[in-house]
């Protein structure tokens, strides 16, 4: 990105080297900082923030399946049901 890049800089506070690091978010990041730029992503959103929240968004409902299956005692929400759920709250929120 140019001079004008948002997360210039926010590499420097990585570690400089991380053994087996599975997954970058930096480059996601500046896609989504690119497309702000663009005026194709909402402005409010802080692209570092919107990786960890997608991250949180698609994962933690399938890492915490047991827990919130037995509070609302429903074991038969499934993947269908999961991915239905999740694309409703990126593609529209909760707008009525």
């Amino acid at each position: 990105m140019g001079p004008r890049d948002p997360l210039r800089g926010w590499h420097a506070a990585r570690p400089a080297a991380r053994p087996h690091r599975p997954a970058d978010p930096l480059p996601l990041a500046r896609r989504f900082a690119a497309a702000q730029a663009r005026g194709a992503l909402n402005p409010d959103l802080d692209p570092r923030l919107l990786v960890v929240s997608l991250i949180g968004l698609t994962m933690l409902p399938y890492a915490a399946a047991p827990l919130w299956r037995g509070i609302f005692a429903n074991p038969q929400i499934g993947d269908e049901t999961l991915v239905t759920h999740t694309l409703a709250l990126l593609e529209r929120g909760m707008e009525a």
